[in-house]
């Protein structure tokens, strides 16, 4: 049975791409990555392309985690 998970990546991104551009893109690469690759035909591809969902808060990991390092190290 497949769980739902929370995976946090913390980029630093230029202040003119918006939170809904850097989401559409991280969506766009997170898919393309569970594509098989040339000649392995088709198989199950954990995560499954169809489950993804990427959202973007406009905020640091130590904002949004209690204990995180302010530095991110």
């Amino acid at each position: 049975m497949n769980t739902s998970r929370t995976a946090i990546v913390e980029l630093a991104v230029p202040g003119h791409v918006s939170d809904q551009e850097l989401a559409n893109r991280l969506w766009q690469v997170l898919r393309q990555a569970c594509q098989p690759a040339a000649g392995e035909g088709l198989r199950l591809f954990y995560p499954d392309p169809a489950s993804l969902e990427v959202r973007v808060f406009g905020a640091a990991a130590s904002e949004l985690l209690p204990g995180y390092p302010a530095n991110g190290s």
